[in-house]
């Protein structure tokens, strides 16, 4: 399989539940010339609730099922290659036994959170976790998140952005014009408070997503009325009517640039965002976005922002231009998957 024709067959196994993650990266196999395999880690059957809490135990014994079907889909369909996205229910022992059962197949793992994090995190993934050092390569999330793979013996591992959808994240119509808006979750980090700033310094500023209510039930100027979360065109005709959208960073998961980092520039809205090291590699400052770096400067870079027209323009056009010309979107997630692999088996065979 050379890199300029990437004919076979991968399986991508995960729970399908979201367009972003397994579905995105099929179409960008698809599109290279792969005959996509899919393997959903849900139960045939929907589980109780009881035994719904018990699975994410992630017990042994609860686990048997999915990884006897996933191996016997393995074997079925023998692919070339095998990715597994945020797979934390499949065992070290099924990865063991595919390695000496179809040696000729490239595993590599996948997870878009945080499995490296202690406490409960930790004690849900460790099936995960045991299983690095069984896959022929490991993708991670974020780049601190390198040398915590290895440590649980990854032999090879590189990072895998997020992306944007192409034929979702663009300039879309029909949104409600705001000057500043959030989507995104709620977290107790302090960004509530940095909505408040924001409004007590005369920012229009909206908000939308999980966990917002009991923030915006006790401010009045808010109110509760369309905190729901959006989805799909809904969400990039919200993010391309806003005049600045602002990302904010989770602690909890030591983010150094999230998903809409490269949602808000493909649908040509301005990205406010805290500064990273990370982040301001892949846009410049004040030329294809705006960070901040402590609360005072957020306030500073949005009435600034909101006060100088052509340069709020002119930062969200050379955002927009560096979003797409990077290839963020899932095609371009696809090739670098696929050169990837096509780098582990030739080192293989060295």
């Amino acid at each position: 399989m050379s890199p300029a024709h990437h004919a076979g067959r991968i399986l991508i196994a995960g729970n399908w539940h979201w367009e972003i993650y397994e579905e995105a990266l099929a179409r960008g196999f698809a599109a290279a010339g792969l005959e996509v395999v899919r393997f959903s880690t849900d139960p045939a059957e929907p589980p109780g609730r009881m035994m719904s809490q018990v699975g994410r135990l992630r017990l042994a014994s609860c686990l048997k099922e999915v990884n006897r079907r996933f191996l016997d889909a393995m074997l079925t369909t023998r692919p070339d290659l095998a990715l597994l996205i945020r797979c934390d229910g499949i065992m070290p022992e099924t990865l063991i036994s595919l390695r000496s059962r179809l040696p000729q197949t490239t595993l590599a793992v996948y997870h878009n959170d945080n499995p490296f994090l202690g406490g409960i995190r930790r004690f849900s993934t460790r099936h995960f976790l045991g299983g690095l050092r069984h896959v022929h390569h490991v993708f991670v999330y974020r780049p601190g998140d390198v040398d915590a793979a290895r440590r649980h013996g990854a032999r090879s591992v590189s990072v895998l952005l997020p992306s944007y959808l192409r034929d979702v994240h663009r300039p879309t119509p029909g949104g409600e014009a705001r000057d500043v808006l959030f989507l995104g979750h709620f977290e107790n980090d302090g960004r509530g408070d940095l909505i408040d700033l924001l409004h007590g310094q005369g920012v229009d500023v909206r908000v939308s997503g999980p966990g917002w209510e009991r923030w915006a039930a006790r401010r009045p100027w808010h109110g509760t009325e369309g905190l729901a979360p959006r989805y799909g065109k809904d969400y990039a005709a919200a993010i391309s009517a806003a005049r600045i959208s602002l990302v904010f960073l989770s602690h909890r998961n030591r983010d150094v640039y999230t998903r809409r980092c490269f949602e808000i520039p493909a649908c040509a809205s301005l990205m406010l965002a805290p500064h990273s090291p990370e982040l301001s590699r892949l846009f410049e400052d004040r030329i294809e976005a705006v960070y901040w770096r402590n609360p005072d400067e957020l306030v500073t870079c949005a009435v600034s922002l909101l006060r100088d027209e052509p340069w709020r323009r002119s930062v969200a056009e050379a955002g927009h231009r560096r979003v797409l010309a990077g290839r963020h979107d899932e095609y371009g997630r696809a090739a670098q998957v696929l050169s990837t692999f096509e780098a582990v088996r030739q080192e293989a065979v060295r």
